[in-house]
């Protein structure tokens, strides 16, 4: 069957660019800005929130406004707002206020898109295997505030205002949106937990049970549904199909991510609330969400709810460091929202105090290496304390942060060891060691350079919060358990049943498409799991739009006597490059030269990427990934030695000779 080549180049191509960066960026960010612009006032928060209509489209050109503050304080700023364009990245826009930006990071604010699952639903393939809804985008108003622009910290910025008109101008970057109105807000006052004083208003109903798939509003178009097929402990299950059956993981751990499901008609009263969840990426720690009921959190202690390190699934009430689970309040009739947001939590402290030693290990390290070099001669003494004068100062600052950031991090974990405590630990005891060794500190060097760039390995990692959830429970507060578990009768039916269906089920077709006539067939020679994920874009993304089925195919066999036995596929993916012109020299492949649109998808691919698939004029493959090189440097180096970046090699070698 002939298809146009730039639906097959459509379907097949994958790119996956990882680009991966230094521990040094923590050191080359901590520049004066923000801090320093909330350190210079005495202004205290303002107590009453001003709204700005504003009923515009921020596209290419700014909004410009003015408004009236009433008293002097310091307010946060938020934005009623809905994208209006078809893009996936997050909305940039830039705030000045009387025609100047109130601090650097005020350039670049940064506000998620919210989306939702499509009205058609959970989708399926042709064996009847489940996949996400389709992620649409969400049509309504979204209320945010402005936060940090790195997403170090979920803190809302906070802004310097006097009493008296302003004018004040948004400055598209990135993205179009739709704006309400702003607000220029007083601090929330959110109060401790405080429990009922009787059991009146209990919920004494039926449990009430959510499914942490069906969100109607997330922060993130790759907030969809995810699968586990290997346990009753997820619902809904299948011994046989894969089900969407819970949401989060990797793609749901940067502060400020958000979640929000919808309750059915709930009664005013108490209510347990129980998780399903599972958080097996932080070891020996905890990662946080912000509870929200109907968008505000309802005490204190919701504003970092704790989710323990766990390698299964775990089923487990919000409670209190002794287990006691809160209450929390509806106060009336009727369906509501519950909104998770992911917030670093306790764990604030402990990074801040990281980033602080990391920010200092990276400047000693440039100090020392500048006095001995990038090899050190351990027979020689160097006398680094008197030639870095600070240094005696600087070793024992970090000592102390260190052992700081350790007693921390043991008592928000409960653990008394762990990977992170152990680096941290390990790190101080080489900077103990260069202290307490003055005039042999510099045979430490190698070892010292090792912890520090494990050290600020976890510094990075501790930004990241991810989370499984399956389900969300509202049961009454006398019920013993968030959810009713499997006995040991229904887990032992589930798991023979799995191993009986494993003898029926084809590995190899996992598109289920061989009945349908307009359809091609597809080999790969990858996992089950790339191969799953390229069998979702395919049924989302390219069947919809062309109507033709794919039949994705799972297998590592020669392509030769399948040709020859008339059972070949319609195309190949991963495989060397040689393959194509060794195929087209026996006559097997199809001479993509002969699609009108193959000049138009070979703009794709680098300039000549395609040449070795040539052969006698005709071109028998494209490549299915690309690669480029990036060089990565350090800009607090180059700003402090005021070098700047080579732009040729003659550059490049002079500036590696000052280095």
């Amino acid at each position: 069957m002939k298809l146009q080549l730039k639906k097959l180049f459509c379907m097949g191509l994958i790119l996956a660019i990882s680009l991966s960066c230094g521990v040094s960026a923590f050191a080359a960010d901590a520049v004066a800005g923000y801090d320093a612009y909330l350190q210079d006032s005495a202004f205290s928060d303002a107590s009453e929130d001003v709204v700005i209509e504003i009923n515009d489209t921020l596209s290419t050109g700014e909004i410009t406004f003015k408004g009236v503050i009433p008293q002097d304080g310091r307010y946060h700023f938020g934005l009623s707002y809905k994208a209006t364009d078809n893009k996936t990245s997050n909305l940039v826009f830039g705030l000045k206020i009387d025609g100047e930006f109130p601090f650097p990071e005020a350039q670049k604010f940064t506000l998620f898109r919210m989306f939702r699952d499509s009205q058609d639903g959970v989708r399926k393939d042709g064996l009847g295997n489940e996949f996400a809804p389709k992620q649409v985008p969400y049509d309504d108003y979204w209320y945010d505030t402005v936060s940090d622009v790195k997403r170090w910290t979920d803190e809302d910025y906070l802004f310097n205002l006097s009493a008296g008109e302003y004018e004040f101008t948004l400055i598209p970057v990135n993205g179009e949106m739709e704006i309400k109105e702003v607000k220029f807000t007083a601090t929330e006052k959110v109060d401790a937990y405080s429990a009922p004083g009787g059991s009146s208003e209990y919920y004494d109903g039926e449990d009430i049970v959510i499914e942490g798939e069906s969100a109607i509003i997330k922060s993130g178009n790759w907030l969809a549904a995810k699968s586990d097929n290997s346990t009753l402990d997820v619902t809904p299950n299948d011994a046989k199909l894969v089900k969407a059956n819970y949401v989060g993981g990797g793609n749901w751990k940067t502060a400020g991510q958000t979640l929000v499901w919808e309750t059915p008609n709930l009664k005013k009263g108490y209510y347990k609330i129980g998780f399903s969840y599972r958080q097996s990426t932080v070891l020996g720690a905890k990662v946080y969400r912000r509870l929200r009921i109907d968008g505000k959190v309802p005490f204190k202690e919701a504003d970092a709810v704790g989710f323990a390190y766990s390698y299964d699934w775990q089923h487990t009430f919000f409670a209190d460091s002794d287990n006691d689970p809160y209450l929390i309040y509806i106060p009336e009739d009727g369906v509501h929202t519950i909104s998770l947001e992911v917030t670093p939590g306790e764990i604030t402290e402990v990074r801040n105090l990281l980033q602080d030693v990391v920010k200092d290990l990276s400047k000693l390290y440039v100090d020392i290496t500048m006095i001995t070099g990038e090899t050190v001669d351990v027979y020689r003494d160097y006398d680094l304390f008197a030639l870095i004068p600070d240094m005696q100062d600087t070793l024992a600052k970090m000592s102390k942060n260190l052992e700081k950031a350790s007693s921390e991090l043991k008592r928000i974990t409960g653990e008394k060891s762990g990977s992170y405590i152990s680096i941290i630990d390990n790190m101080k005891q080489i900077v103990d060691l260069m202290k307490d060794n003055r005039y042999i500190a510099h045979r430490y060097k190698d070892e010292y350079y090792s912890k520090y760039t494990s050290l600020g390995s976890v510094l990075y990692e501790m930004s990241d919060m991810p989370l499984d959830l399956d389900r969300i429970s509202l049961v009454s507060p006398g019920a013993k358990k968030p959810f009713q578990k499997a006995n040991f009768f229904q887990k032992f039916g589930f798991a023979a049943k799995k191993f009986f269906v494993s003898f029926g089920s084809d590995y190899n077709n996992i598109s289920g498409t061989n009945s349908q006539q307009d359809s091609i067939t597809i080999w790969v020679n990858w996992g089950r799991d790339q191969a799953q994920v390229l069998n979702a874009l395919i049924q989302s993304e390219f069947t919809p739009q062309s109507g033709i089925a794919v039949n994705v195919q799972i297998v590592n066999a020669s392509v030769i006597q399948a040709i020859l036995s008339g059972k070949g596929p319609d195309c190949l993916l991963q495989h060397s490059r040689s393959e194509p012109v060794n195929l087209a020299m026996r006559g097997m492949l199809y001479d993509l030269k002969q699609f009108d649109d193959c000049d138009e998808v070979l703009k794709n691919f680098h300039d000549g990427a395609e040449l070795p698939y040539y052969y006698k004029g005709g071109l028998y493959g494209l490549p299915d990934t690309q690669s480029f090189y990036l060089m990565f440097y350090r800009k607090d180096i180059f700003e402090e030695m005021e070098l700047t970046v080579p732009e040729t090699w003659e550059d490049f070698t002079e500036t590696v000779k000052l280095l």
